[in-house]
């Protein structure tokens, strides 16, 4: 036993441990003694194991820990495992002897006060978990002695006092997690002694004001979020020294207003996020102050005006979020000189038309989301400048006419949703210019007619969506300059509705054939007139077809083959017109061949 150097005794029901238990373990390194039913440990029975470094003491009943308990553990250097437990009190000293010690877990107990002395004696401390606690107030020099911290977690408790100096010491700390607490403010100067801070978490408080000052000497700030707080203002200044700010969290406040130079100072901020608040306009020079801001979040706000010049120093801004605002139209200019700028939602606001040139500038923009607004017209020079846009999105708007070339400029479109619209028609060359265009998307539309040559320029096209409109026929020649393979969707509602396509199935004799030779393939299947679904199990089959076949298998195969007569015909899809006329029976094409 001498030589052991682990042990386990975890998972069992041990609720008490004798002194001497451990005696003559001199090169034991690692104990666990997690899940089990201990309520007391004395200090006495650490006795001897002078080489431990790892110990766990994780989900028993232990209620306290009291002075001096670990102090014969002078090895311990990697982790202590405490968690788990039901420890409502840290007696000052509990850690002597720790000097070592690299992680200390204590989180998911009962702990309701810390102070100056419960952490005494952990001076090389990494790592402090105490989240999951209940925890009210951080008071002055808790973690004074604490020197080497580098990740504090405090999230989860019920923090809602910290006093002035309850950070001091901490030199080295670069993560601090307070999120999820009940903090009302952060006084100027709380963290002043935080200088090498890299990430600051206090999301989902009830701070309401951040000062001029608060953030002041944490130049090496990197992550703030505060996001989920009460917060209605922001003094200009109080970010001016964190140079390297990259990513600012302001979701879920109450910020109205967005004042010039409110951002002034982190000139390195890439990403902002302010969603969720009531701000009402975006002024030209809002955001003047971040020349590096990549990604910027404002969808679910008010926001009913963007002014010409906002981008003025945005210019390498990659994605700007305006979804769910009350947004009514966008003036020509407003995203001038975004010419990085590749994904722009502006779904789910007011915006009624789109007039020409309303995105001059966007010369890089690949995704332009407009769904679920109030659009009805289109003009025609809406998209100049949009060469490499790739995706297009006007669902759930109000158009009715695709007028002719309207998305003539888009050359490099690939993905187009048009659905839920009250598309009546589609007219001859209606989507010219397309010709990188692979999905297509008409659906839940009115359509009762396309025009011949409809679907011409699509050169590229691999999927189009025709469900739940008006039609009754599709004539193949519609298809006659689109690639294969193809794969169409024509469902339709067994319930008659205004978006019901009432097929009359042999207008569709053709696609028969295109499955039976993997041109096409049907998504969704349609229902023809009388609710019945269209069957592909029987193939229109040519009279060559057939000879083949019997050629290859006999003569007694061909009783396996329904053949069905073709009432639509084409001079594209010329196989339907050598099917057997509807009077000739399936045993006359076998004895006949």
């Amino acid at each position: 036993m001498a030589k052991l150097e682990r042990l386990h005794l975890g998972n069992n029901n041990i609720f008490k441990i004798e002194t001497g238990s451990f005696v003559g373990l001199y090169n034991l390194k690692k104990l666990w003694l997690q899940a089990n039913k201990l309520s007391v440990v004395d200090q006495k029975l650490f006795c001897g194991l002078n080489a431990l470094d790892t110990f766990d003491l994780s989900s028993n009943h232990l209620s306290a820990t009291k002075q001096d308990l670990f102090k014969e553990l002078h090895s311990l250097t990697k982790i202590l495992r405490l968690e788990k437990n039901n420890i409502s009190m840290i007696a000052n000293g509990s850690f002597n002897g720790l000097s070592h010690l690299r992680t200390l877990n204590l989180h998911n107990n009962n702990i309701h006060l810390i102070d100056s002395g419960s952490f005494i004696g952990l001076n090389k401390i990494f790592n402090l978990w105490l989240q999951n606690n209940k925890i009210s107030v951080l008071k002055n020099q808790t973690f004074a002695t604490m020197m080497w911290l580098k990740y504090l977690y405090l999230r989860n408790n019920r923090i809602s006092v910290i006093e002035i100096s309850a950070f001091d010491g901490l030199f080295n700390l670069l993560y601090l997690l307070l999120d999820n607490n009940n903090i009302y403010e952060i006084q100027v100067g709380a963290l002043r002694e935080l200088i090498k801070l890299d990430c600051l978490h206090l999301g989902h408080n009830r701070i309401t004001l951040i000062g001029s000052g608060t953030f002041d000497g944490l130049s090496k700030l990197h992550d703030i979020r505060l996001n989920n707080n009460k917060i209605s203002g922001i003094q200009n200044g109080c970010y001016a020294t964190q140079k390297r700010l990259w990513i600012l969290h302001l979701s879920h406040n109450r910020i109205s207003v967005i004042d010039d130079g409110l951002f002034k100072g982190p000139a390195s901020l890439e990403v902002l996020y302010l969603n969720d608040n009531i701000v009402s306009l975006i002024e030209a020079r809002s955001f003047s102050g971040l020349p590096k801001l990549g990604y910027l979040y404002l969808q679910n706000n008010r926001i009913s005006v963007i002014e010409i010049g906002l981008s003025a120093a945005q210019h390498n801004l990659k994605t700007l979020g305006l979804k769910n605002n009350n947004i009514p139209t966008m003036q020509i200019g407003s995203f001038l000189g975004l010419n990085k700028l590749l994904h722009l939602h502006l779904n789910s606001n007011n915006i009624s038309s789109i007039k020409n040139r309303s995105f001059i500038g966007l010369i890089k923009l690949e995704e332009l989301d407009l769904n679920n607004n109030n659009i009805s017209v289109i003009e025609v020079l809406s998209f100049v400048e949009l060469n490499n846009l790739k995706m297009l999105n006007l669902s759930n708007n109000r158009i009715w006419s695709l007028e002719l070339r309207v998305f003539h400029l888009l050359t490099s479109l690939i993905e187009l949703y048009l659905s839920w619209n009250n598309v009546l028609n589609i007219e001859e060359d209606a989507f010219i210019g397309l010709q990188k265009l692979n999905i297509l998307h008409l659906d839940n539309n009115k359509i009762s007619k396309i025009a011949q040559g409809g679907f011409d320029h699509l050169y590229s096209i691999s999927s189009i969506s025709l469900e739940q409109n008006r039609l009754t026929t599709l004539n193949p020649d519609l298809f006659i300059n689109v690639p294969r393979p193809l794969t169409i969707s024509l469902k339709s509602s067994i319930q008659p509705t205004n978006r019901h396509n009432k097929w009359n199935c042999s207008s569709l004799c053709w696609l028969k054939y295109e499955m039976y030779h993997e041109t096409m393939n049907l998504e969704l299947r349609p229902f023809c007139q009388g609710s019945k679904k269209l069957e592909f199990n029987s193939v229109c089959r040519s009279r060559s077809e057939l000879y083949q076949h019997r050629k290859m298998f006999g003569p007694q195969s061909l009783s396996l083959i329904k053949v069905k007569p073709c009432t639509f015909t084409s001079s594209l899809f010329h196989p339907c017109h050598e099917c057997l006329p509807p009077s000739d029976q399936e045993q006359f094409v076998i004895s006949g061949l």
